[in-house]
Parts: structure tokens; sequence; C-alpha cells
């Protein structure tokens, strides 16, 4: 074997304690900052959840409002009966005509 330096890593007891502080610090100050965000979460609960205690009582008045409104709309007829009485007024009209022609050549035959 020979003697060829093997790699290694040198780790002090400062350098531990060092970084055993430095993650303490940390931690104080993210517990320092839990309680304004507690509070921030805790008030948008707080909303969340009246919007879901009115969501029933919203949801039926705007039942109440939609049916309001569709009462009040006036009743379309379909377009098919509009052009069948239109068709059928066309048709009583020109029978109106024949009808009268029809009586004419009578007069005049009948003279």
């Amino acid at each position: 074997m020979t003697d060829e330096p093997q790699p290694s890593v040198r780790i002090t007891l400062s350098d531990i304690f060092h970084r055993v502080v430095a993650v303490e610090a940390q931690v104080q100050s993210l517990s320092n900052a839990l309680p304004s965000h507690m509070a921030i979460t805790k008030e948008k609960q707080d909303e969340y959840e009246q919007r879901l205690e009115n969501h029933g009582t919203r949801l039926s008045t705007l039942d109440t409002r939609l049916t309001i409104l569709e009462t009040r709309q006036p009743v379309r007829a379909p377009w098919y009966s509009i052009v069948g009485g239109i068709v059928s007024i066309v048709t009583g009209v020109g029978g109106l005509f024949a009808l009268i022609a029809v009586l004419n050549q009578l007069t005049i035959l009948t003279k």
C-alpha cells in the first residue's frame, strides 16, 4: 500500500457549535413570525366558514330571484306557429278573393 493522501473533510467542534447556533437562530425567527401568520390564516379560515354558512341562503335567494324573473318574461310563441299563422291568414285572404271572383262570375251568368 502506498501512503497516498485520502480525501477527507475536517469538521471541528466549533464549526458544529456555530452551525447549531445558526439553526437555533433561524428556528427562533420562525417561531417569532408564526403568531402573525397564524392570525392571518385564522382570519381567512373564518371568512371561508362565514361564506359557507351563507352559501345556502344565498343560493335560495338566487333561486327565488330567478323564478321571479322567469315569471316576468312574456311567453313567446315558437317560430313555426308564427309562420303557420301567417300562412293561414294569406290562405284565408286568397280564399276570400276566390269566393268574390266566383260570386262575380255567377252574377254575370245569371243576368
